[in-house]
């Protein structure tokens, strides 16, 4: 039986740069570690970081890297701004916030749907649902 360290270890690719997780990855590319029944971020596990509010960044662009000289702790707000400094921001990732977000998606859904929206409305009023 492993150890969590022997079994972490065995998953990375120390290259002269980033040290490389090689184990199961996000769709993002994020690195993901099974613990138990828990998927965990290694990058976050080699910061010892355990709070979800503080984010693990990273300065080399690499999600899958977990060498600690690549990584820095900060909070949403500096992750964010380092990505959009390194231009690597979408225009839907720069609504952070979750709320902002979806009143965006809604409005592009309206936009693209408002004819429809507009004759159910009408149609709920006549039958008197409104």
């Amino acid at each position: 039986m492993f150890t969590l360290d022997e079994k972490f270890w065995s998953k990375v690719n120390k290259t002269e740069t980033c040290w490389i997780w090689i184990g199961g990855k996000s769709s993002k590319g994020y690195g993901r570690l099974r613990i138990g029944s828990k998927f965990f971020s290694p990058h976050r596990i080699v910061m010892k970081c355990v709070d979800s509010s503080i984010d693990v960044c990273h300065k080399c662009d690499n999600p899958s890297c977990v060498n600690p000289d690549h990584l820095f702790i900060g909070t949403r707000k500096d992750n964010m701004q380092d990505a959009s400094k390194k231009g690597r921001l979408t225009r839907e990732k720069l609504y952070a916030n979750k709320k902002e977000r979806s009143k965006v998606q809604w409005a592009r859904y309206y936009k693209k749907h408002r004819k429809k929206l507009l004759e159910k409305r009408k149609l709920k009023r006549n039958l008197g649902f409104v």
